[in-house]
This record gives C-alpha cells, structure tokens and sequence, in this order.
C-alpha cells in the first residue's frame, strides 16, 4: 500500500501528494469488500437511514476524487495479483478453478458460442 497514516488519522501518499480523510479511506475499504459506493458511504460516514440521498451524493463525489480512485485501483491490481497467482499455484482444484473463474468474469470474459454443450 502506497498510502501512509498520519497523526490525525488522515491518509496520504507521499508519492503523488494525495490525500485522503480517514472516513474517504474507510470508504474507499468498505468499496474493495463489495458494497456498493452509495451503502460503503452510508457506512463509512455513519449516516443515519433518512440520509440516503446523501450518501448517494458522498459517494457520487467520492469516486470521483483523485485519492480515493487512486487507492482503489492500487488495492484492486494488488487483488487481482493475488487472484492470478492464487489460479497458478493453489493446491485445492476448487480454489484454482474459483480463481480462473474470478479472473474470467472480471475481464468479461466469457465462453465463446457453441463451444460448450448444453448440458441437461
């Protein structure tokens, strides 16, 4: 991970100057786990269940913000790093074919037309 944290709890990346508030950081993590932008708002920013539309609106802006972009693609070529060499060198033929599957499904991938028989 690029980003380091400061005293105040605040993240920044050195690197490229950018910076990130500690709710933006627990934004951009609840988003890595598979919520979706507007509920990784909502529960990053603790907002109470009448707030939707603003949590609609935080996470409208904060996928927009350079920082928070920035880590979650970082954070998302590091995973599917894991995933590819999880697919080459897991030992359980479950996990293996788990992790082709994620590769295939995440660059769209799919089976070519009548190369697979329907199976009934």
């Amino acid at each position: 991970m690029r980003y380091i944290k400061r005293e105040n709890g605040d993240w920044i990346d050195p690197k490229k100057g950018l910076h990130m508030t500690r709710k933006q950081k627990a934004f951009a993590d609840k988003v890595l786990e598979g919520k979706n932008p507007t509920q990784a708002a909502f529960e990053a920013y603790g907002h109470k269940p009448d707030q939707r539309a603003t949590s609609s609106q935080v996470a409208y802006l904060n996928m927009r913000n350079e920082a928070v972009v920035v880590y979650l693609q970082g954070e998302g070529y590091d995973a599917a790093t894991r995933i590819v060499e999880l697919s080459k060198t897991a030992t359980n033929e479950t996990v293996k074919l788990n992790a082709n599957k994620d590769i295939l499904d995440r660059s769209g991938i799919g089976v070519r037309p009548g190369a697979v028989a329907a199976v009934q």
